[in-house]
């Protein structure tokens, strides 16, 4: 005998999950969205995990929506993914963070030769 979840998801409707079911459905495809938008989709989950500071197998638990990460590892995919740790958690706020107006650097009064200089400094340490 199936249950009305059962049922559901057989169909594929997520307004009959539970609310446990839903939250680990929403981060699996934020995380999805984070993993293919690096580009780290189709790697060994394994050596996603070590970038993450986990496992591959947290990596493949995350990714089927079979649980979510703890407070560190969410705070280091946020880091590495350059998302917000609200939004890949939750859903809510913004997906990438706001510089503030101080981390702001103005170098329009800069000779040119001097901001390709630092231009090419700021390309450099970036890769």
């Amino acid at each position: 005998m199936f249950s009305k979840t059962d049922c559901c998801r057989i169909i594929g409707h997520t307004a009959c999950m539970t609310d446990k079911e839903a939250l680990l459905t929403e981060f699996s495809q934020r995380f999805r969205r984070l993993m293919n938008e690096k580009g780290w989709a189709s790697n060994r989950r394994d050596d996603v995990g070590k970038r993450l500071g986990g496992s591959g197998s947290a990596v493949t638990y995350w990714w089927n929506g079979n649980r979510l990460p703890t407070m560190n590892q969410a705070i280091v995919i946020a880091f590495e993914m350059g998302c917000c740790v609200e939004w890949l958690l939750t859903g809510r706020g913004s997906m990438r963070p706001q510089p503030c107006d101080s981390d702001r650097l103005d170098i329009s009064k800069l000779p040119d030769v001097e901001k390709a200089i630092f231009k090419a400094i700021v390309l450099i340490t970036h890769f």
